[in-house]
């Protein structure tokens, strides 16, 4: 069968139907955009966090003040704190059973250990 075209016309106001189309998709996401905080940068959503970070800092003279509130934990908390040491710092009665493996290691050795000390949670395993 032959396809039937489009009157010149016809064809003009569909394209300019798609453009308005277009055009309100584009605004309406926008907005969208602009009044939902969880379409916003990182850096724009917690800009007054880092204001008051600095005012707090500089009221105590130091920009890692909340270190004082752990101690014992490394950076007290706040960056490149390791889980294990934490644990570590716990009563074994507070966390479950857990294992520390180094990358490398053996599948089957790790079910060994697993295996040894009674382990019956699930294995996540990412080579």
């Amino acid at each position: 069968m032959k396809k039937k075209s489009c009157s010149r016309m016809h064809c003009r106001m569909k394209s300019f139907f798609n453009i308005i189309c277009l055009k309100k998709y584009y605004t309406i996401h926008f907005f969208i955009k602009l009044f939902h905080w969880e379409y916003w940068p990182f850096h724009i959503v917690y800009a007054p966090v880092y204001f008051y970070w600095l005012w707090l800092g500089a009221r105590s003279r130091s920009f890692f003040f909340f270190n004082t509130a752990n101690p014992s934990i490394k950076n007290g908390g706040f960056l490149l704190e390791s889980k294990n040491e934490i644990y570590k710092l716990m009563p074994s009665s507070f966390y479950p059973v857990t294992l520390l493996l180094k990358p490398g290691v053996a599948l089957f050795s790790v079910l060994d250990e697993a295996q040894n000390t009674n382990f019956v949670y699930g294995i996540l395993v990412t080579i």
